[in-house]
């Protein structure tokens, strides 16, 4: 890999090195650090080498705060650990069944913290149109309104919201996408992942939309030392089921989950059938560098399936309001 632009941040000593090598040298190596300075960090912060030093837990909490400190508009996306996590993803058990999975435009993973802060995790099932195009979970109408139960709840900031498949589905949980969930390594995937999230976030609630979560959450072994709130997936067809389970949880959660730090509360309930009160645009800092402002609010898309021969394709059908 070509890093040369790395040289005038680094000694003479240690420049024309690869990025691997480099990120296995001490602090030292930085220009204008000296050997003194390099031992008193390492000390310090218990790290040998660069590569140690930027995945130190402090440095990665300062950068958080400062980042949350100038209002950055938008998502920074995945750092090194996630990226690494991400990459690790069971593509080929998902490609393996194009029947069961839309696979056109590629995984969604997530949508909220991934810089440790999460006290809230949502597990849901929800790739569609809204959510493939800005590449990020509960986008769409759903996420408005998983948006509007969050602000209820006094979390506008301090959540993670995961899938229990990556890809979005075609039909509901049953038969082929039910075992696929229970089994090899869909399954120990996102196991594996809960368990990163649960060791490195102070997560006080999981909140499970949908039986596919519902499912998923409960054959996660951790998930005992959590409370989980079971509720209906926001797009459900049956408006009382929503807001009974909804409202169930609601109350639940804000007699045991203290508000996050300048949160506005919002002590009113969800109705049945929904009102727009009921949906809460995406907040930008959730969504990617770059989207349109419009994206977040309101739905625009439709999806449907075309035959070309052997070959089924997802269609997107998007419409600008």
């Amino acid at each position: 890999m070509d890093r040369g632009s790395f040289d005038h941040w680094l000694d003479a000593a240690d420049r024309r090195h690869s990025a691997d090598t480099t990120a296995e040298r001490s602090p030292e190596a930085l220009f204008g650090v000296t050997r003194a300075r390099s031992e008193m960090l390492c000390d310090a912060l218990g790290v040998a080498t660069l590569a140690e030093l930027a995945a130190h837990p402090y440095v990665l909490r300062a950068q958080s705060i400062h980042q949350r400190a100038q209002a950055i508009g938008h998502d920074l996306g995945p750092g090194v650990a996630w990226s690494q996590l991400f990459a690790d993803a069971p593509l080929a058990s998902y490609q393996q069944n194009p029947e069961q999975f839309r696979l056109d435009f590629g995984p969604v993973y997530y949508r909220g913290r991934l810089d440790g802060t999460a006290r809230v995790l949502i597990v849901g099932q929800d790739p569609a149109p809204n959510e493939l195009i800005g590449h990020r979970a509960f986008v769409g109408a759903s996420g408005q309104r998983i948006q509007a139960f969050l602000r209820r709840i006094g979390m506008t900031h301090d959540y993670l919201m995961v899938n229990t498949f990556i890809y979005p589905v075609f039909g509901q949980f049953n038969g082929r996408l039910r075992q696929l969930s229970r089994e090899g390594d869909i399954l120990d995937y996102r196991n594996r992942m809960f368990d990163y999230i649960d060791a490195n976030n102070p997560i006080d609630v999981i909140i499970a939309a949908g039986a596919a979560a519902q499912d998923a959450v409960a054959r996660w072994q951790g998930s005992v030392n959590h409370i989980v709130h079971n509720i209906a997936h926001p797009s459900a067809r049956d408006p009382d089921l929503v807001a009974d389970t909804w409202n169930a949880a609601l109350l639940a959660i804000r007699d045991n989950l203290t508000p996050q730090t300048g949160a506005q509360l919002d002590d009113s309930l969800f109705g049945s059938p929904m009102t727009d009160e009921d949906y809460e645009p995406i907040p930008r800092y959730d969504l990617p560098f770059g989207m349109p402002e419009w994206h977040g609010v309101g739905s625009h898309a439709s999806r449907g399936r075309l035959s070309s021969g052997h070959t089924d394709h997802t269609r997107i059908i998007w419409e600008s309001t």
